[in-house]
Parts: structure tokens; C-alpha cells; sequence
């Protein structure tokens, strides 16, 4: 970083690096992670058309009363309104919803986070694509090959 304190930090929300932050980089904007944040909510509510909702709630521009509308409605929708997780997120919502860090930079983040987002849940909870007609092939070195010895494999079969 060349001896320069960030403007903005992303985490996934560990305690200890929140400290971290607040103390060496304290003028630092922190706000945690989408992938992550979506990864936990899978794990701690697990039902898709929330996850598919909340998704809406970290990424949408909305005003704060719009966003605060939207929130409770959805929270009441599942019935998890009381759900430990669902508070502490909702308390750290400035860590988080687009509405409360609206005016911070974090360069360029809320361009492309919608993607990122999709593209890593994928990543994570997908099957490696086939690029090439040899499919039985291919399959069959993804189920033996972690992953990223299959990318390295792959461009030799295209």
C-alpha cells in the first residue's frame, strides 16, 4: 500500500480485523462483504426466496424508509423476524446496505458486486462447464481433479 491508509476496507466481518481496522486504519470506511454475507445467510436461514430477497436489500439504492419498509416486510414474510442472525445483521446494516453507505467510495464496488456475487455463488456451488465434445471425458476428470487442477486441465482438451 505503499506507506498510504485505504479510504475503504471490505471484510468478511471478522471481530478481530474489524478492531484491526478501526485502529490502524481509522479513517478507513469498512463495510463487509457481499459473497460473504450472502454465503452465511444461505447457512443460517437457508430458504432460497429470502436469500433471493435479501440479495435485493444489500444491492438496491433505496431511500432509508423504502429500505427499512422492504426489510421488515420480507423478515415478517419468512417468520425469522426473531431469528438471532436476522438481528445482528439488521444491527450492522451500516456495514452493509447500500442506503447506509451511500456516498462512500469503494471503488466501484456497487457496479460490479451484483455479479461478482453471482458469479462466485455459482463458482462455489456449481459443477465446472464443459467447453468441448468430449463431455464424458471432461466429467469424468472434474469428479477426480479438484478444481483448480480441472481449470488447469481443461484448456488442453478445448
Amino acid at each position: 500500500m505503499n506507506g498510504k491508509i485505504p479510504i475503504s476496507v471490505i471484510t468478511n466481518g471478522d471481530l478481530s480485523m474489524k478492531f484491526t481496522i478501526e485502529k490502524e486504519f481509522s479513517i478507513a470506511h469498512h463495510r463487509l462483504c457481499a459473497w460473504h454475507m450472502i454465503h452465511n445467510l444461505t447457512s443460517n436461514i437457508g430458504k432460497p426466496q429470502f436469500t433471493s430477497m435479501f440479495k435485493k436489500c444489500i444491492l438496491d439504492n433505496y431511500e432509508i424508509d423504502i429500505f427499512r419498509q422492504k426489510w421488515f416486510e420480507i423478515v415478517e414474510k419468512f417468520g425469522i423476524k426473531n431469528k438471532n442472525w436476522i438481528l445482528h445483521m439488521y444491527k450492522k446494516r451500516h456495514l452493509w446496505a447500500t442506503v447506509q453507505i451511500r456516498g462512500k467510495i469503494f471503488a466501484g464496488v456497487d457496479h460490479i458486486r451484483w455479479k461478482e456475487v453471482q458469479a462466485d455463488l455459482a463458482f462455489v456451488n456449481g459443477k465446472p462447464s464443459m467447453q468441448t465434445c468430449f463431455e464424458h471425458f471432461k466429467r469424468s476428470a472434474a469428479n477426480v481433479y479438484t478444481l483448480s487442477i480441472f481449470h488447469l486441465f481443461q484448456p488442453i482438451l478445448v
